[in-house]
This record gives structure tokens, sequence and C-alpha cells, in this order.
């Protein structure tokens, strides 16, 4: 019997068969096609396992701000806040969470338990200045409108009230946006009645808010705050009025601008003042472009061109450009 190792008709011939390599095709179909398969499977689960984590978790947070332990209330807090944060420009047309009226109702229902329990203590005026402030990151006015309404109330803390009228001005603004306003119940009136409060701060605030509120009462009340004894309330006045369209507080704008020469000290409270005046003084300027003519829209020019040349903060400097340009563009045609 031959032995099969040794037998001539089992020898391997002289040329093996050529080998040829795998092509681009073959190695598609073997590693990336699973591959890509394996990964819309895991893409499709944790957006799955994110959405029920989402409602867990604001679930969790919105119920640690009902927490009697302090830390436990700030924990809740500050997650929050950095959901709703994370959660304002997202890509696509998922329901977000700024947009879900059952987190903005418990939030809403917690400030105003916390108004009517009147606690004042630290914590807890803490706390209420907190949900004011985060009310006005929702994009549903009728939701949030009457807790920060009542929260403005003369009786209520002045951090508490300054935060509420911030959360309007945020919830005006975006419905300006887009070419809407924002409209409730006894809106104007409080607004009316915030703008001849005794405190300087409150009146500040309230002219702001008033200058995107249409109609003739918010516009005949600003005109009158331009005469406040206070210069942050005469400032936004002018601003307020720009935004109806009116010239009135021109002379005050353009004061603001001249002061852009004052020297402030860097990184104070007073620079940063002095920087948000200056920016939303050019915007202002901007919007009143068309208007503004003869020897006012030269002196708005020099005014705004020294800044784009000297003024130490860069994006002041690009706002005034901008607004440089409006004039010039919208200069009106020689007879």
């Amino acid at each position: 019997m031959s032995n099969p190792h040794t037998d001539d008709s089992a020898q391997l011939p002289d040329e093996l068969p050529r080998v040829e390599p795998p092509s681009a095709g073959f190695i598609v179909q073997l590693f990336l096609i699973p591959a890509l398969i394996v990964l819309v499977i895991v893409i499709v689960w944790l957006g799955v396992s994110r959405l029920a984590s989402s409602e867990q978790d604001w679930r969790g947070l919105v119920a640690d701000l009902k927490s009697p332990h302090e830390h436990l209330r700030w924990r809740g807090a500050f997650g929050l806040a950095q959901m709703l944060q994370a959660d304002r420009d997202p890509a696509g047309d998922e329901p977000r969470l700024v947009n879900n009226p059952e987190v903005a109702k418990e939030l809403s229902e917690l400030l105003q338990s916390e108004l009517r329990r009147g606690s004042k203590s630290d914590d807890d005026l803490k706390q209420q200045a907190f949900l004011a402030r985060t009310l006005g990151l929702f994009h549903i006015p009728d939701a949030v409108l009457p807790a920060l309404e009542e929260a403005t109330r003369p009786d209520h803390d002045r951090e508490v009230r300054k935060n509420a009228l911030g959360a309007i001005a945020v919830l005006a603004g975006r419905e300006a946006e887009k070419g809407a306003t924002l409209d409730h119940p006894g809106l104007e009136d409080m607004l009316l009645d915030a703008s001849r409060d005794g405190d300087p701060l409150i009146r500040q605030m309230a002219a702001f808010d008033l200058g995107l509120m249409p109609g003739d009462a918010a516009k005949g009340r600003l005109e009158v705050m331009l005469e406040d004894a206070d210069s942050a309330t005469r400032a936004n006045a002018a601003i307020g009025l720009s935004r109806h369209g009116e010239l009135t507080g021109l002379p005050i704008l353009k004061d603001i601008l001249r002061s852009a020469e004052n020297q402030v000290e860097q990184g104070s409270s007073d620079e940063y003042g002095h920087f948000l005046a200056l920016k939303n003084s050019i915007h202002a300027i901007e919007l009143l472009a068309p208007q503004i003519q003869g020897e006012q829209r030269k002196e708005v020019i020099d005014l705004l061109s020294q800044i784009v040349k000297s003024f130490r903060e860069p994006r002041i400097r690009v706002d005034a450009e901008k607004a440089l340009l409006a004039l010039r563009e919208r200069a009106p045609a020689a007879k």
C-alpha cells in the first residue's frame, strides 16, 4: 500500500494558482456593512435609552428641588439648569425640554408655592430667584407667565423680582425674534406698575421690558422715563423707545456712546454694566439708522467711528462697525 505522504501522484504542482487580493467590494461586504448595521442598532438603542433617562433625570431633579434638604435642592437646581441650557438649541425636530409643558408647570407651581410660603431665609430666596430666572428658558409663555407676574409683586424679594422681570424680557425678546408679541392678561399693567417702583433696579428692568411691549401705553411711559432720576433707567427707556421706532431717546444714546472714552476698572461689575449699555445703545442706533438724518447722523457716525478705531473690547467694535454700515447704507438720497 502506497504511503500517501510519498505517493508521486500526490505531489504539489510546480505552480500554485495565483492568489488575488480581496476586492474593495468584498471587504465592504465582509466588514463595513455589518459594522454599520451594528452602529445603527447601537445609536437607536442609545437614543431610546437617552429619552427614557432624560425624563427620569428631570423628574428626579424637580423632586430634589422640593426637598427640605439644602444640598439636595441645589443639586436639583444646578442639574436642571444644565439640562435646560443644553437643550435650548438641539438639532432636529425632537421635542425639547424647554417645550415640555409638564416641566414648565412643575417649576411654575413650585415657584408660586415658595412665594406664598413667604420664607425670608437666604437659601429660600435664592431658590425663588433661581426658579424665576429658569422659567425664562421655556418656550411656553402661557405656562410660566402667571408665576413670573406673581414674582414681580412689590412684597417679594428684590432679587426675585429682578430675575422675574429679566425672565419676562427673555420671553418677550424670543417672541419678537419670531415677529410676534408677548401677550398675557395683566402683563402690561404689571410692567407699568413696576416702572413706577421706588427701587431704581426694578424701574430699570421694567423699562427694558416695556421696550419689548407693543402699544401706546408702553411707549408713552418710556418717554416719561427718559427723565428718570436713575441713569440706567433713562438708558433703558431710550433703548426701549428705539424698538418702538422713536428718536426721542437719541440724545441719551449719544451720551452713552460718548461714555466709551471713560476709564472703567477692567474686570469690575462697572465694566460689565458699561459694556452692556454700549452694546444695547449701539444696537438701538442700528435700529434707528433710517430715521437719523442731518447733523445728528454725522455726529453719531463720528462717535461710532471713534469706538471702532480705539475701543478695547473687540465685540463692541464689531457692533459699532455694523451700526456704521447701517447708517451709511440707509442714508437719505441726495436731492
